[in-house]
């Protein structure tokens, strides 16, 4: 289960409030707030579009419950148990937290590796489409010497027109 998902099924379960609902309520607000609050702690790289992605928020709503959380918090102090609450459920030992920036890591290898994998594929496609030209080039170029050298032996057998109609000097050479 994704930690969003988790986030709001603990925010539900713990305050019997659903963040998902269009709502200007007071509470739902608040619990918002907290959701935000709480993702962005857990995890800070996330962008705020990514955030208000989860409960259908722009990017702005999100900063509005950002900076808003600790004006809740003081005027509402259930808010700040309810905090310590949600946050115990995701704590993790060392490790855990171990394992976990191990996987990190190789996630992060794994996005190396790839894109290394798309480059070497875009520069062996790139000398692909080369050597397929050299080599129409090379076989061009061995075509037109068999047909000079198939016209320059009809010349020495005395064959001097190519073609049937009309006929055209095949090798002419002046004489001076």
């Amino acid at each position: 289960m994704d930690i969003t998902e988790r986030l709001k099924e603990i925010i539900k379960q713990e305050t019997n409030t659903d963040i998902e609902i269009r709502t200007r309520k007071r509470e739902t607000i608040e619990m918002r707030s907290l959701y935000c609050t709480v993702l962005k702690q857990l995890k800070p790289k996330k962008t705020l579009q990514a955030i208000g992605d989860t409960i259908e928020l722009n990017h702005a709503t999100v900063i509005n419950s950002l900076n808003n959380y600790k004006v809740y918090e003081q005027y509402n102090p259930e808010l700040k148990k309810f905090k310590t609450t949600i946050l115990s459920y995701f704590t993790m030992d060392d490790s855990e937290l171990k394992e976990l920036l191990e996987i990190e890591k190789l996630k992060h290898k794994v996005m190396e590796l790839k894109i290394e994998n798309d480059s070497l594929r875009i520069q062996l496609h790139k000398l692909n489409e080369i050597n397929s030209i050299d080599f129409l080039d090379m076989k061009n170029a061995k075509m037109l010497y068999i047909n000079k050298d198939n016209q320059f032996n009809q010349w020495l057998s005395g064959n001097r027109y190519i073609g049937v109609s009309p006929k055209k000097e095949l090798l002419s050479i002046n004489y001076k």
